[in-house]
């Protein structure tokens, strides 16, 4: 039958046969394309993989964002805690140093208006006292008063938790020299080097420069001499036996010696608070 219906086509109507069937051809091919397109709706599968990736972005942000939210409570509240435990560490060292003045004789308003002073106010209790304001505190209280107040406002080191009746730093820093206390101790203002390793500070209640540092020896091995409050310092020397202890030049309820070397766990920690106290006694005129 199709070999009849060939021999009766002319060349003509062969092309056009030709073409008309490569046309259907053609639009069967775009056909099955159009339908492959709604069937399997690639741009819509794009879509779903742009928003799948923005979701898994915004899910690692939102993660992220949690991350430092918690961050953020945890340190707030160790810094309520922390703050919280400063006022009630005030509040005893208040009612103690109060208790004090009203056994030493003291009024109870002078006695409350002495323990509620200031660092800066302990500072110039001496250079009142001079000038004929004399409340009636004696050096005993304001030294240790000094150190207190440098102890209690002090939040620059983390304290041992171990030691629950006074404050006292962690040792961490066990390497270091004695240029590393120099450079510290020149950091602090009004201060003025004397001779023979002898630091000296300016303060209202003298004219002259107050010594609160001796430092000599060198390198991992040296002995730092200084004031500290007696009754911390007492503390401290049966905390430490192997390298803190009353000095023996200069001699005096104030003066203890720091000696490091290698063999004891002497700790660059301590030493800072211990400069900062002493430095702020001689600033108090002592």
């Amino acid at each position: 039958m199709f070999d009849f219906l060939w021999e009766a086509l002319n060349d003509t109507q062969i092309i056009i046969l030709g073409i008309a069937l490569a046309i259907a051809v053609i639009l069967f091919l775009v056909f099955v394309y159009v339908l492959l397109l709604r069937a399997f709706k690639p741009e819509m599968k794009a879509e779903l993989h742009r928003i799948a990736v923005h979701f898994k972005e915004e899910k690692k942000q939102i993660i992220a964002d949690k991350k430092h939210a918690d961050a953020e409570i945890r340190k707030s509240k160790k810094e309520i805690s922390a703050q919280t435990e400063r006022a009630h560490t005030a509040e005893n060292e208040f009612e103690q140093m109060k208790k004090e003045l009203l056994e030493q004789g003291l009024r109870a308003d002078d006695a409350e208006k002495i323990a509620n002073m200031t660092l800066e106010e302990l500072q110039e209790l001496k250079a009142k006292s001079n000038e004929g304001e004399n409340l009636g505190a004696g050096s005993d209280f304001i030294i240790n008063a000094v150190t207190r107040k440098v102890l209690m406002i002090d939040t620059d080191f983390e304290r041992r938790s171990d030691i629950k009746h006074f404050k006292v730093p962690v040792n961490i820093t066990k390497e270091f020299k004695s240029a590393d206390v120099k450079k510290y101790i020149e950091l602090m203002s009004d201060v003025k080097f004397d001779k023979d390793g002898v630091y000296k500070v300016r303060g209202k209640a003298f004219s002259k420069g107050k010594s609160f540092a001796m430092l000599t020896g060198s390198g991992k091995k040296f002995k730092l001499t200084l004031k500290c409050g007696p009754n911390y310092g007492q503390l401290l020397t049966t905390l430490y036996p192997d390298f803190f202890g009353k000095a023996k030049f200069p001699y005096g309820m104030l003066w203890f010696s720091a000696d490091k070397d290698a063999d004891n766990d002497c700790s660059f920690e301590l030493i800072k608070v211990l400069i900062a106290i002493s430095y702020n006694i001689a600033k108090a005129g002592y």
